[in-house]
Formats: structure tokens, sequence, C-alpha cells
């Protein structure tokens, strides 16, 4: 479970920590799937910057934030991990009207299956 009421600093820190932890077990589900995907081809977990980008997309929307003020507030963060336009357009896509609850629903569920 995240405690949202600690420093961004450290819950980033924090995160970190868990994925090289999580990446050096053997038997745990990083290093499973590290290994599967090498020899199979599959396709790749969620990087450590989407993550990121789910977390302030959560906080955001607990914070009360509209749809375009958390675009606005979070632009730079989203064009750094590329998941903008630089013309910021979201007719389309992750951001877009349509599927903004979509994407919400789909970050809180993927940060709720790492068990903090």
């Amino acid at each position: 479970m995240l405690d949202w009421r600690i420093s961004n600093t450290k819950l980033i820190a924090d995160f970190k920590k868990l994925i090289k932890a999580e990446r050096k077990k053997l038997l745990s589900a990083a290093a499973q799937y590290k290994r599967v995907a090498r020899t199979a081809g599959t396709g790749r977990r969620r990087d450590v910057g989407r993550l990121l980008v789910d977390i302030a997309l959560i906080r955001a929307d607990a914070a009360g934030f509209t749809r375009p003020a958390a675009i606005e507030l979070l632009a730079p963060l989203l064009q750094h991990f590329q998941l903008l336009p630089q013309n910021r357009e979201t007719k389309d896509g992750l951001f877009s009207e349509k599927n903004w609850s979509a994407t919400l629903k789909k970050a809180a569920k993927t940060l709720w299956s790492y068990k903090l």
C-alpha cells in the first residue's frame, strides 16, 4: 500500500529501491519476467518513467485536478517520457477526454499490483 503522506523525493527513492530489490531476487516476478522476456521476445513491462507518471496521475486526480489541469500540471513530465506530443494535442491517446477514465483506472490498477 502506498503512503501518500511522504514526500515525492522519498516516494521516488523508495520506489527505485523496491524495483532494484525485486530484480535481484531469483524467484521474483521481475526476475522471472526478465528471463522469459529475453528468451521469448515478449512485450515489456512498464518502465520506471511510466510508473512515475501513473503515480503523478493518481495524485493529481486525488487532489481534485480536472483532466486539462492535470495535463497542464504534468506536461513537462509527460513530454519527458514521450507520452504527450509537443503541441499538447490530446484528441486521441492516453490523455484524451474519451480515454481519461480508462487511463486513470489502468494507472491505479498497475500501482496497486505493486505491494509497496
